[in-house]
């Protein structure tokens, strides 16, 4: 004789628990969009989360659930403060004291909405329920079918500003993202620069050093191209039209492929960077342009408006040479730009110029960071060139990369403006190329492998 079961569907209990998941993700959305911050619609950890307290885990479930939020967090954090490796995060903590009132808020908000998912999730009933939990996991495994099956979702950058799929998960991501080969570049030993010198714009201020201006200015600019002559003389209008600011003006091209910080070490040292572990070659650092024109009494300063565990920059700037760092963890800043996460180039204006007030001499670097891919709209303050004038379209990448260029360039002709630029000399070169992802887009517009350069004196 076949014995009856006891256990009998309950449609509270499985409502119950379709909402301890449903609520965080909800709440966590929301919490995103006040942000302006980018997140999947449906995170399913959480529905892992409720696998494990349906199967009467209790204090698994507390853990688990901690974990999720976690990682839910840190995707957000990524989007503000890039946090390549996790043992990044003391550096980060110490600047909690400066940070933002918004941020600081917000960090109360999510210890609160953390205390209350525990309080939901412990205190549910505590019958084991047999079909609620496979219905669960049987959403659990659906929902995680979608994100593979439709998701696209990009795995290769902490930083992603982009919610690319409906359904996927955050402890995932955070774990997959940081096993690229860029961050596993942070760790690699052996020589960090290859025998080869490479050619600069700042090649005349190694050759002659000894009778540089008392005070110059470095700009390495992301994303600058090589077009046409008439879309760059509508890029660099604004310091085109500032003949009464600036004379002795000389442009051209270099020959150059790789990424930023390639760019970086070989406009400061005059070398070809190998990988990015900077850590125990300080003394070959010792040639780069910083550590040179400290010997000789300048004082040097760097801005970036990126967070300073960026390709470690806190910790080889000053090995470079640098005295005086300022990265998006220096100040409180009035706005926060998308194209990339960090403070905005035109505020960041503000504090170069304040910089050469002295009448020290004065080395400054500014890397720029707004115009990155994807060269977000958002970044755009100011009135900027039509594309539709200098025939480009105007629903393009490269649109959106020529508009962002010629507001930096605004912002350029605005520093040069100020009395404390007065004798000021001025290189501006490109990092590299425009990242394009359109080819044919890429290849109507560009130069492949080529990167352009001004230099210029104040008055």
């Amino acid at each position: 004789m076949l014995r009856k079961s006891n256990e009998s569907w309950s449609w509270p209990q499985f409502i119950w628990a379709i909402l301890l998941i449903v609520l965080p993700n909800a709440a966590m959305y929301i919490f995103a969009n006040m942000y302006s911050l980018e997140r999947p619609y449906i995170n399913v950890d959480y529905a892992l989360v409720m696998l494990i307290i349906l199967a009467n885990q209790r204090l698994a479930g507390a853990i688990a659930l901690v974990f999720a939020f976690f990682f839910d967090v840190l995707a957000l954090m990524g989007q503000i403060f890039p946090i390549l490796r996790f043992s990044d995060m003391p550096y980060m903590a110490k600047f909690i004291g400066v940070a933002p009132s918004g941020y600081k808020v917000g960090a109360i908000f999510l210890c609160f909405i953390l205390i209350v998912f525990v309080f939901l999730f412990l205190f549910r009933n505590s019958d084991r329920k047999r079909l609620e939990f496979l219905a669960c996991a049987n959403l659990f495994i659906f929902a995680y079918a979608v994100s593979a099956i439709f998701g696209s979702e990009r795995a290769s950058q902490v930083w992603h500003s982009k919610a690319r799929s409906i359904v996927s998960s955050q402890v995932v991501f955070g774990f997959d993202s940081r096993r690229t080969g860029f961050v596993d570049s942070l760790y690699v030993e052996g020589d960090i620069f290859s025998g080869v010198t490479l050619p600069s714009a700042t090649k005349p201020w190694f050759d002659d050093i000894l009778n540089l201006e008392d005070k110059v200015l470095l700009i390495v600019n992301e994303s600058w191209g090589v077009t046409s002559q008439r879309i760059q003389s509508a890029v660099l209008s604004p310091l085109l039209e500032s003949t009464e600011e600036i004379f002795d003006w000389e442009q051209g091209e270099l020959t150059f492929n790789g990424m930023t910080v390639k760019g970086e070490i070989r406009e400061l040292c005059q070398k070809d960077l190998l990988h990015f572990s900077f850590k125990g070659h300080e003394e070959k650092l010792k040639d780069c342009m910083p550590n040179r024109l400290r010997e000789l009494g300048y004082e040097t300063h760097s801005f970036h408006g990126a967070a300073g565990l960026m390709y470690d920059r806190a910790k080889w700037y000053p090995d470079i040479g640098f005295e005086n760092l300022t990265f998006l963890e220096s100040y409180i800043w009035p706005n926060r730009c998308y194209s990339f996460p960090g403070a905005c180039d035109v505020d960041l204006a503000n504090y170069v110029t304040s910089t050469y007030a002295s009448d020290n001499k004065i080395f400054g670097y500014w890397l720029t960071l707004n115009t990155h891919h994807s060269y977000d709209l958002r970044d755009l303050s100011v009135g900027v060139l039509h594309c539709e004038e200098i025939g480009v379209d105007s629903d393009t990448e490269v649109c959106r990369n020529l508009k962002l260029q010629n507001q930096f360039f605004k912002s350029v002709a605005k520093v040069v403006s100020s009395p404390n630029m007065s004798g000021t000399r001025v290189i501006i070169v490109s990092d590299h190329e425009p990242r394009i992802s359109n080819q044919a887009e890429m290849e109507k517009y560009f130069e492949i492998g080529k990167i352009p350069w001004v230099s210029f004196q104040v008055r």
